[in-house]
């Protein structure tokens, strides 16, 4: 089950739920989908809420264009995060899932 905000809450917000299922969990008997968070941008300036609340108070920010990639770090140790993992078309990504993989089989 995912729940999706609707109504006056899709108004403000600085994040929205995004396409990549990150997992799946169980809560009180009833499956929920966990979704990435995509940076929302503001209407008027174009530019990301997120990012505009950063540069007001000096921050470090975020890496948005890993927000909504598979992790190999978290991606199952399975031939579908094995695939989530190998369409990035990194190296270092695939040989940190490689080396995850190596360890969980001890």
């Amino acid at each position: 089950e995912t729940i999706r905000q609707g109504g006056k809450e899709v108004e403000f917000g600085m994040f929205e739920l995004g396409l990549y299922k990150i997992t799946s969990l169980e809560y009180f008997n009833v499956q929920y989908d966990v979704w990435c968070l995509e940076p929302v941008r503001d209407p008027v300036t174009r530019q990301r809420v997120s990012q505009e609340l950063t540069q007001a108070f000096g921050g470090k920010g975020l890496n948005y264009y890993s927000l909504c990639k598979p992790n190999p770090l978290i991606v199952p140790l399975n031939a579908e995060g094995f695939r989530e993992v190998k369409v990035l078309g990194s190296d270092s990504k695939m040989s940190a899932l490689v080396e995850r993989a190596v360890q969980h089989l001890g």
